[in-house]
């Protein structure tokens, strides 16, 4: 896996986890708590990266350090499209709410990501997450993991 896989996962779902974000984005910027974003990215990446570790040891999967250097490119290119609308929001204002929107987006890439891990390890996820999700991203035509998966086995 490289930048790309990353890029096309950030794309999966991206009307709904699109129409999230600004919704969200309008919020914090009213209610005044855009500095604590920061924070709940980094929180959804070290609980995806531990429920993805946790995955792995459960399923038998080798933990290598290319599959760790994955994370790392991961968030690298997360922090890259958010440094790259701080500074283009520094040149023109119009940026500054695609910041909001940019954290939002990859914050809900990382649930999907974290519900997705806790599924594939036989935990239990409530089905109000899991159905609802799964319902919303068939009907917008994108696949799922899971659905990678089952395409991978055929």
């Amino acid at each position: 896996m490289n930048l790309s896989y990353y890029i096309e996962q950030l794309l999966k779902g991206s009307e709904y986890k699109f129409v999230l974000s600004v919704a969200f984005s309008i919020i914090t910027l009213i209610e005044g708590f855009y500095g604590t974003l920061i924070w709940a990215l980094i929180g959804f990446l070290a609980i995806d990266f531990i429920t993805g570790v946790w995955k792995s040891l459960n399923i038998g999967v080798k933990i290598s350090s290319k599959r760790l250097r994955e994370s790392v490119t991961k968030v690298a290119s997360y922090m890259l499209l958010i440094t790259t609308l701080i500074i283009a929001g520094k040149v023109e204002s119009t940026f500054i709410p695609l910041v909001t929107m940019a954290y939002y987006y990859c914050m809900f890439t990382e649930v999907k990501s974290i519900l997705e891990n806790l599924e594939a390890m036989g935990l239990k996820v409530p089905g109000m997450f899991t159905e609802k999700l799964e319902n919303f991203m068939s009907a917008l035509g994108v696949g799922t993991k899971k659905d990678d998966k089952e395409d991978e086995n055929k």
